[in-house]
């Protein structure tokens, strides 16, 4: 913790800090963990700093695994308006969208973790997957064609006849 705190601007906040159980609280109580750090974001670098994607992610082939948008070194970023009360929502979410327009620039391609997306259209998982997709359906056709493990982010089952 102390590395990542001597790389970013914002605060980290760790179960040691007073402000910890406030910071780690959600406004709509449906979240409730205990992470190591809460990481309040200050600038788009603090972003980058705080998950990157390297050593094994990058030993997996790209075809050997689902996730698309290549295997080099990145980071991961997830950009999530958290706020005490509903009222700063509002502020709280145009602050993330300035930081995710600081970002966009700087993106590598359309690679997307599905999994912390709340809603996503066909298209975009589609398109998140890239070339992938196509197989990814046929998998679930085979293994799940009633497409029973249907949420997140579904693909749905591709169903071919003999």
């Amino acid at each position: 913790m102390d590395k990542l705190g001597g790389t970013i601007d914002g605060e980290v906040i760790t179960a040691l800090d007073a402000g910890y159980e406030e910071a780690r609280r959600s406004w709509n109580a449906d979240i409730d963990r205990r992470p190591a750090a809460v990481i309040r974001c200050a600038t788009a670098r603090d972003v980058v700093a705080a998950i990157p994607l390297d050593g094994a992610y990058s030993d997996v082939a790209e075809e050997a695994t689902a996730f698309s948008g290549g295997r080099s070194p990145r980071s991961f970023v997830t950009l999530v308006a958290m706020t005490a009360t509903s009222e700063q929502l509002p502020t709280e979410r145009a602050r993330v969208r300035e930081m995710f327009d600081a970002l966009e620039p700087h993106l590598l391609d359309d690679g997307t973790y599905v999994n912390v997306l709340p809603e996503m259209d066909e298209g975009h998982l589609s398109r998140s997957y890239g070339s992938k997709y196509p197989r990814l359906q046929e998998i679930k056709g085979r293994y799940d064609p009633d497409n029973v493990f249907h949420g997140n982010a579904n693909i749905r089952p591709l169903i071919t006849t003999l």
